[in-house]
C-alpha cells in the first residue's frame, strides 16, 4: 500500500467517510504491518520485537490517556477489528480507530516511514550480515561496512544502493527488468540487471569483482566499462580511471565463507586488509617486511593468527602495546 494512499485511507476514516472494504484494507495494512517487511526481516527477532511494541504501545497510550468526546462515548459505537495490545485481533470502537488514525496522521507516519524510508544496514569489525532486499536480492556485508537502500523500488522503478566497506550481491532480474545500481562515496557507479558480484570500497578505491553475470561501472567522469566474468576493476582517487584486469576469484571471495586468502600480496597490504574488516590495530616499524610478499590463508574469527605466521616466516619480533601491536 503506497504511502499517499493510506494517508487518504486514514483521512477518509478520521471524517467518518471509510466505506467498510476501506475498513478492511486499513486493518489489512496493520495486521501485516510487522509480518511481511523485508527491512523487518533484516532485524533481529529482539529488534522486530521492539519495534512492534514502540508502535503499538505509543498508540494505546495515546487512545488510553485522552478522553474521547462525551457526546462520542454516548453514543453507540459501530466496531471494526484491530489489533489488540496482546498483539491479536479485537473488537475497537469506530471512534477509537479515528483517535487511532489521528495518532498516525498527526505523528507523519512516523513508523510506516521508518519502515518504507531509507533504511541502513550496519556491520561493526569482524562481523558478517546477510540481508534480503525489497526484491529478493541477497547481500553479505563484510565487517565494517553498511548499506542504505530505500524500500520503496516498486514505486521509484530503478532499486537503487549505496555501500561504504564491502558486500556481495546476490542480484534478483525482475519482470520489468529494473535497473540495480550499487553507489560508492567516491561516485562509481555499478549497474547490473541480474548477477553476482562483489563490491569493495575502502580507502579511496573501488574494486569491483564480477562472478556471474554482466555488470556496468561507470566512473564520475561517466565513464564505462562492461565486466565479463572473471574480471575486476579498480577506481582509485590517484588515477580516476577504470582499471580493468582478471580477477581471482577464490581470494577475493574467500571472506564470505570466513576465511581471508591472501596470494603473492605485500605484508603491509595484508595488514591493511584485515585492519579495514577487522580494526586490528598494527604498527609496522620495519618497512623491510612491509614490502615482503605474503601468502597463507587466515581464519576470520582468529585474525590474530596473521601476526604469528608473519612473526615465523619473517624473524621478526611481534609485541603489544597496550591498544595495538607492534612489528619490528
Amino acid at each position: 500500500m503506497g504511502k499517499q494512499y493510506l494517508q487518504s485511507l486514514i483521512r477518509k476514516l478520521v471524517r467518518g467517510k471509510a466505506t467498510d472494504e476501506e475498513k478492511r484494507q486499513l486493518e489489512s495494512w496493520w495486521k501485516h504491518f510487522a509480518d511481511d517487511d523485508s527491512y523487518l526481516r533484516s532485524l533481529s527477532e529482539t529488534e522486530r520485537q521492539s519495534l512492534r511494541n514502540t508502535m503499538l504501545s505509543g498508540i494505546w497510550q495515546q487512545l488510553d490517556e485522552k478522553p474521547l468526546d462525551e457526546k462520542a462515548t454516548n453514543k453507540p459505537e459501530k466496531t471494526v477489528p484491530l489489533v489488540s495490545k496482546s498483539g491479536r485481533l479485537s473488537q475497537l470502537p469506530v471512534v477509537r480507530w479515528a483517535a487511532a488514525a489521528v495518532v498516525l496522521l498527526v505523528s507523519g507516519l512516523l513508523f510506516y516511514q521508518h519502515l518504507t524510508g531509507p533504511q541502513t544496514i550496519r556491520t561493526v569489525f569482524g562481523e558478517q550480515r546477510t540481508v534480503e532486499l525489497p526484491d529478493g536480492s541477497v547481500v553479505t556485508l563484510n565487517g565494517n561496512s553498511s548499506l542504505r537502500f530505500s524500500a520503496d523500488w516498486a514505486e521509484t522503478g530503478q532499486r537503487d544502493v549505496w555501500l561504504e566497506g564491502e558486500a556481495f550481491f546476490g542480484v534478483q532480474h525482475t519482470r520489468n527488468h529494473q535497473k540495480f545500481v550499487v553507489h560508492t562515496p567516491d561516485q562509481v557507479a555499478i549497474e547490473v540487471l541480474g548477477t553476482r558480484f562483489n563490491v569493495q570500497n575502502r580507502r579511496g578505491t573501488t574494486q569491483v569483482v564480477l562472478q556471474e553475470g554482466k555488470v556496468k561501472v561507470t566512473d564520475p567522469a561517466q565513464k564505462t566499462y562492461t565486466l565479463q566474468p572473471g574480471e575486476e576493476v579498480r577506481y582509485t582517487q590517484t588515477t580516476r580511471q577504470l582499471k580493468p584486469i582478471r580477477a581471482n576469484l577464490p581470494r577475493e571471495l574467500a571472506w564470505k565463507t570466513s576465511i581471508l586468502l591472501f596470494t603473492d600480496q605485500p605484508v603491509s597490504e595484508v595488514l591493511q586488509e584485515i585492519r579495514d574488516s577487522h580494526g586490528l590495530q598494527v604498527e609496522l616499524r620495519n618497512p623491510t617486511v612491509g614490502r615482503e610478499l605474503f601468502s597463507g590463508s587466515i581464519p576470520a574469527n582468529d585474525v590474530k593468527q596473521v601476526l604469528s605466521k608473519i612473526e615465523k616466516i619473517y624473524g621478526v619480533t611481534v609485541t603489544f602495546d597496550g591498544d595495538h601491536y607492534i612489528i619490528e
